[in-house]
């Protein structure tokens, strides 16, 4: 007998990573926000003014103390604050050395090591970090989502977006 699903719930998830080998610390994270929450009046306002360029850049590394960023990033958190209780936030912080050092035992030559290596960081950690976000939500909820990941080349080689459709079609 085929169980019913009592409840569909829509997720809105953001996958990003900061910082490189070189530049610590070195996180790759995600965001999960209900659609619900997602849709609220303020959310899309601030979507609205992020799309449109109103907001002053809204990366902390960036801060300088002008007035607008800080407004701007005020504003932000303080829609956050109201609704954080109903999202997931999941962050890795990771140290590729350890794994440079690794690749040399092995008994291939280095391109295919490292190659190796990013694939497992590339891959890998993503799908834990999506785990983490979409686990405790009991037998009786489905859950769909909208997952949106960082431009980035190195997510982009290694089909980050199709390995996350396959990945996630065999654990949940």
């Amino acid at each position: 007998m085929e169980r019913e699903v009592l409840n569909t719930e829509m997720m809105h998830i953001f996958l990003d990573e900061s910082g490189t080998k070189k530049d610590k610390p070195t996180l790759m994270a995600g965001l999960l926000i209900p659609s619900k929450i997602y849709n609220t009046f303020e959310f899309v306002e601030l979507n609205r003014k992020l799309q449109n360029k109103e907001f002053a850049s809204l990366h902390w590394t960036d801060y300088t103390g002008y007035p607008k960023m800080r407004n701007d990033i005020l504003e932000v958190l303080h829609v956050f604050s109201k609704y954080a209780f109903f999202t997931k936030f999941n962050v890795i912080n990771y140290n590729a050395n350890p794994l440079d050092i690794r690749k040399m035992l092995y008994n291939q030559d280095q391109q295919t090591a490292e190659r190796m290596m990013q694939m497992m960081i590339y891959t890998k950690i993503p799908e834990r970090i999506l785990y983490g976000l979409l686990r405790y939500y009991g037998k009786d909820v489905y859950v769909k989502s909208r997952v949106f990941i960082e431009h980035s080349r190195r997510f982009e080689d290694f089909k980050l977006d199709e390995k996350i459709l396959y990945t996630s079609k065999l654990a949940f």
